[in-house]
């Protein structure tokens, strides 16, 4: 049994490209929705995020957390993205913004990266 038999949809979000935006499909992924308790202003919280799990497949990707725009969409979206639907996407159930990227693809086995999406 393969675990790792996910796909999701990268959107990168940047003035160096053409468009503005790139959407790439990765397959062989795997996914988690989480639910966490915080407080914050003496008040209980559930925050909703998502941990996706993306092997190396021979080539490096571009995962900005940093920007606050890139975004990681469970599933395959069959859309392109452009300026006038962005918004509407990042509305969407299982739609997250890349909060988070830990790089493990230079280790010797399994290689991969761990991302955070909120």
């Amino acid at each position: 049994m393969n675990v790792f038999n996910q796909t999701v949809t990268l959107i990168n979000v940047s003035e160096s490209l053409d468009s503005g935006y790139q959407k790439t499909i990765l397959t062989d992924c795997m996914w988690k929705s989480k639910k966490e308790k915080v407080v914050e202003n003496n008040q209980l919280k559930f925050i909703e995020y998502y941990s996706v799990t993306i092997p190396y497949q021979g080539e490096k990707i571009e995962l900005n957390a940093e920007n606050n725009q890139d975004l990681l969409i469970l599933g395959e979206l069959k859309e392109d993205v452009n300026a006038d639907n962005y918004e509407d996407i990042l509305k969407r159930k299982n739609v997250g913004i890349i909060s988070s990227v830990v790089d493990n693809t230079m280790r010797d086995r399994l290689k991969h990266w761990k991302v955070v999406c909120m």
